[in-house]
């Protein structure tokens, strides 16, 4: 029998497990598959292999099962597990649990997929935009632009930019040149792939990471620890720079202020007093030198205001969860023009953009 600490096993396979389906119809994709030091699983569209401690284990077990039971055991408890033909045998020092398993016959291999045609080493500089644009990743199936984030690579060589939207915000982000990122052409990431990313991140924080662009999708890799595999889709038809044109001036990165204390504090208290997700609007009206900020609902209301020196009139109502969400992300506000049609927030400079509609 092999032994592993609890949360060597837990952490390991957790992360393999964000690629676990709930697909009733094919029992495998809902299993872990573990192959000696390998533990992998797959949705059909992306899959996860995550090298781990050997454990010595070569069959498929449900998924959610074991990660629920391996959870109940104390981090640092020793574990032994032993296979026998159709379950898997787990001891601490006083605890046992047989779990269900089924053969080793899994539905996809990295060894099956082509040659790279091209690759990109990711530095520390392009998860922090896949942080932030993450932010305004929706799920509208019927509308391709949304259901990721889309990268490009900068047309003077070198970086790239990541842009991502909801049709209700729109996030972009551009990357640090360095002379070495390169994409093939305006692809899409899949938002539940750019999750998956971040988590690998966390876990292997020091690893470098690359995208391997194959046949008909990405690999992202991180050393010999972690591959992560996802289907792709050309997003070249929605021209996302020139959405960004129509809402904002990018001379307009200089005409900010910090967003002052007490608006930062009324978003938080007008999101406490909301009473119904339709109560989540509120007013935001730029007056001569002030900002006032505020919101009524069935529950009560909230409103501050701020100096933020001269500005023109101009007043939008917007969805205030859409503004709690980005907060933490950035710095500034932009004081708006007259025909200025969205509200916009920067961080750096206009290195991250966040747009939101304007609902008035």
């Amino acid at each position: 029998m092999k032994a592993v600490r609890s949360k060597d096993l837990y952490d390991h396979a957790a992360l393999a497990a964000l690629s676990l389906s709930a697909h009733t119809l094919v029992p495998t994709l809902a299993h872990l598959w573990f192959n000696g030091t390998s533990i992998s699983a797959s949705n059909d569209v992306q899959a996860i292999e995550v090298k781990g401690p050997d454990i010595g284990l070569k069959c498929m077990i449900p998924g959610d099962l074991f990660l629920r039971i391996i959870r109940t055991f104390d981090d640092s408890d020793m574990l032994q597990i032993e296979q026998k033909e159709r379950e898997v045998i787990i001891q601490s020092e006083s605890a046992v649990v047989n779990l269900p398993c089924i053969p080793f016959s899994p539905l996809f291999t990295f060894d099956t997929l082509k040659p790279p045609t091209s690759s990109t080493k990711c530095g520390s500089d392009f998860f922090v935009g896949l942080k932030k644009c993450s932010i305004s990743t929706g799920t509208m199936t019927e509308q391709l632009q949304t259901q990721g984030i889309a990268i490009t690579t900068s047309k003077n060589g070198g970086g790239a930019t990541l842009y991502a939207t909801d049709n209700l915000t729109l996030s972009r982000y551009i990357i640090e040149a360095d002379g070495g990122f390169s994409i093939p052409q305006q692809l899409l990431l899949p938002g539940r792939f750019c999750n998956q990313l971040l988590e690998a991140r966390k876990y292997f924080p020091d690893v470098d990471c690359t995208l391997n662009f194959v046949e008909g999708g990405v690999v992202g890799e991180f050393g010999p620890s972690v591959r992560i595999f996802s289907r792709l889709e050309v997003a070249s038809t929605y021209d996302f720079s020139e959405v960004v044109a129509k809402y904002f001036n990018e001379a307009d990165a200089k005409q900010t202020v910090p967003i002052p204390g007490k608006i930062r504090q009324c978003v938080k208290r007008i999101i406490a007093v909301k009473s119904r997700e339709k109560d989540s609007l509120s007013v935001w009206k730029f007056d001569e030198e002030y900002l006032t900020l505020s919101s009524k609902d069935a529950l009560g209301m909230a409103e501050d205001s701020a100096l933020v020196g001269p500005v023109v009139n101009k007043t939008y109502v917007i969805d205030t969860t859409l503004v709690d969400r980005v907060l933490e992300s950035v710095d500034d506000i932009v004081l708006p023009r007259a025909d200025a049609p969205a509200l916009a927030f920067l961080s750096g400079g206009a290195k991250f953009l966040h747009l939101i509609a304007n609902y008035s």
